[in-house]
């Protein structure tokens, strides 16, 4: 049986503006790559090679096969797997995972990332100026995780970006890295429910001056409820109720308040974040025929 990292990759030729450093010379001739090979990879070539049933497509970078023992297991607890992992210093690294593939390793100095789905396709990108890898997927999730602190793991779909730096990692849509200090709570620490905090209106209740009922006609009977609250988006969870109506139908505030479209969109949505505090809790229809935003009044 052959050892983790003793293969040797197929090599057919080595194209231009590739260079492949062994023990410190340039390989001129060779018929495989192995580990300790240093690669540059230069634009406009592009290498590709493939070991352990997982394909590397390697645009433009600067990458090291690695021989590391890494936790690539379903929970970070794992046991530590030793393989031979493409380790990229700059550029791009793009990757198709077989049948093995959590074997489908790329690590910088910041992040760990691996496929979970055979099949799979993701990139890598590192800016060595700036010491930032980010990796995203093309179609299943991968899983990324810190570099120096593996148990800090982030399953990473698509749309979603995750970015490692010297402070942590986090996905795109978040505003901080993950801490080694999240966990779990405890039955032990009692925590109250969010919904007991001792206010008058935590959750569940209504500002003042809201007209109970539908914004659309009939107002007291049930309508099609196209999208829910806290149903899972590219970006984040959905933070509405969308009703459906028919085209042009009117449309009635349940609350007094004012929005404007942001300046320039004439035949684009407005953007959510430019309503005002006020129009937040008014419901208000986007007419496209009319090119008009109904003040909610």
């Amino acid at each position: 049986m052959i050892a983790p990292c003793a293969f040797h990759i197929p090599l057919n030729h080595i194209p231009a503006h590739v260079v492949v450093v062994r023990g410190g010379r340039r390989l001129r001739t060779g018929l495989f790559l192995r580990v300790g090979d240093r690669i540059f990879v230069r634009r406009p070539a592009a290498l590709t090679f493939s070991y352990g049933v997982n394909r590397y497509c390697i645009p433009h970078a600067t990458i090291t096969l690695r021989c590391r023992s890494l936790r690539i297991g379903i929970s970070a607890a794992s046991r530590a797997t030793r393989l031979l992992a493409v380790e990229l210093e700059s550029g791009e690294v793009r990757v198709r995972a077989g049948s093995h593939a959590r074997n489908a390793v790329v690590l910088s100095a910041e992040m760990l990332a691996f496929a979970t789905v055979k099949h799979s396709n993701f990139i890598v990108k590192r800016n060595p100026r700036t010491s930032l890898t980010s990796a995203y997927t093309l179609d299943e999730p991968i899983i990324t995780a810190d570099a120096r602190i593996p148990k800090l793991r982030i399953n990473t779909r698509a749309s979603y970006t995750a970015l490692a730096t010297a402070q942590g990692i986090r996905l795109n849509v978040w505003q901080f890295e993950l801490s080694p200090l999240q966990r779990p709570t405890t039955p032990a620490e009692a925590l109250p429910p969010y919904w007991a905090d001792g206010s008058l209106c935590a959750v569940g209740c209504a500002p003042a001056g809201l007209v109970p009922g539908w914004p659309l006609k009939p107002f007291h009977e049930q309508h099609v409820v196209r999208a829910g609250i806290n149903e899972v988006r590219p970006a984040n969870l959905h933070v509405a109720v969308d009703i459906q109506a028919n085209d042009l139908q009117a449309v009635y505030p349940i609350y007094s308040g004012r929005a404007y479209p942001t300046q320039g969109q004439d035949d684009a949505r407005p953007d959510e974040s430019s309503l005002t505090e006020a129009a937040s809790v008014a419901v208000c229809a986007w007419h496209r025929a009319r090119r008009s935003y109904h003040r909610c009044e």
